[in-house]
């Protein structure tokens, strides 16, 4: 399979979610820095060994091993068709990890599938956001007063998204929401009431949201959430619950 490029590893690495590269053998060809995070395997020692060979050892809800029987990557090479699994990983600590994952084969330009790509996102409950969070403060990509996502790191989730939905089929979903009235909380309480207005429904709306969700302020008292994987029933869902806050 051919090396990443540029434009793709760049996207890649910015996800939070694990992401790996696996060429027609089964070799792992790229392991992105958020793999590396949850897994705590550097990318020096995944790339060039067969995923079967590798040291994640997935396991489903039974505990039987996938790596040879049920491998939702692996079936992705075989027929080409697109998988969601929920599966158990273990970290290099030796401690097992809950994870959801997709796959999506990579075609040739006759159609032939030449590798595949798995994602993995961190299923375990609540000290990922504080992860998320210390790592969208890193990268200045933190709304200083919402203490959500800003507007520069939604476009760029947003583009990671569409780039997601081109290539692989991936569906995603956009809700844009901003806070009633919001002027005259302003104009009757002051601008520090204002603030404290924002950061609670921010914090609730976050909460509202699966961990693997996004949602950031866009300006002023717009928020907008960038929901992954959903259909319409689940972005309708989660708009809902939004609603409550918006």
């Amino acid at each position: 399979m051919n090396a990443v490029d540029p434009t793709t590893r760049t996207l890649l690495d910015m996800l939070h979610e694990g992401a790996y590269l696996l060429d027609a053998e089964q070799v792992i060809t790229y392991w992105n820095p958020a793999a590396e995070l949850l897994t705590g395997y550097p990318a020096g020692q995944m790339v060039g060994n067969r995923c079967s060979d590798a040291r994640l050892m997935h396991v489903d809800a039974n505990g039987r091993l996938l790596c040879h029987d049920g491998c939702p990557v692996v079936a992705t090479l075989a027929n080409g068709e697109n998988r969601n699994a929920d599966v158990y990983l273990q970290h290099r600590e030796g401690h097992r990890i809950p994870v959801g994952v997709r796959t999506a084969a990579l075609r040739n330009d006759q159609g032939r599938v030449v590798g595949a790509i798995e994602t993995f996102i961190d299923l375990s409950p609540p000290d990922e956001f504080l992860k998320e969070i210390a790592s969208l403060r890193q990268m200045a990509y933190l709304d200083p007063l919402c203490g959500i996502a800003n507007r520069r790191y939604v476009e760029v989730a947003i583009e990671a998204r569409l780039r997601e939905l081109s290539r692989f089929g991936w569906s995603f979903g956009i809700i844009a929401m901003d806070i009633d009235r919001f002027k005259d909380v302003n104009d009757r309480f002051g601008h520090e009431m204002g603030d404290a207005v924002l950061r609670a429904v921010s914090s609730t709306i976050r909460n509202a949201l699966r961990s693997f969700d996004l949602v950031g302020r866009w300006g002023g008292d717009e928020l907008v959430a960038v929901v992954a994987n959903a259909d319409h029933s689940v972005l309708k869902a989660c708009a809902s619950d939004c609603s409550l806050f918006s």
